[in-house]
């Protein structure tokens, strides 16, 4: 697994949809890590500064970054769907950097 992966999530029986990794590659390499960081995709415009419309293999959607960040379950990641493009994972990371007030 790696960063700007895009996995199929589905904690338990509740299907959540497709999920964008967004934690730091070298948490994700390690096995002991289950807790990973993740972006929902979404169909429809969510609107805001942080909204980042993206394409990952066919499927299209938008990544909200300041809103929709949340925890999840590396286990229940259970179909790998794509890869964000290197332009695509730039501007999520930027997106990240303005939601925290890291310096870029």
């Amino acid at each position: 697994m790696r960063r700007g992966e895009c996995w199929r999530y589905r904690p338990r029986a509740i299907p959540i949809g497709p999920m964008v990794l967004v934690s730091a590659q070298y948490l994700i390499d390690d096995r002991a890590v289950d807790m990973l960081y993740g972006v929902p995709l979404v169909v429809d415009d969510p609107g805001g500064l942080t909204a980042i419309p993206v394409t990952i293999g066919t499927a299209s959607g938008w990544l909200n970054i300041a809103r929709d960040i949340t925890r999840i379950y590396r286990g229940a990641l259970v179909e790998h769907l794509g890869t964000l493009d290197p332009a695509d994972l730039d501007r999520v990371d930027k997106a990240i950097y303005n939601t925290f007030g890291l310096p870029l």
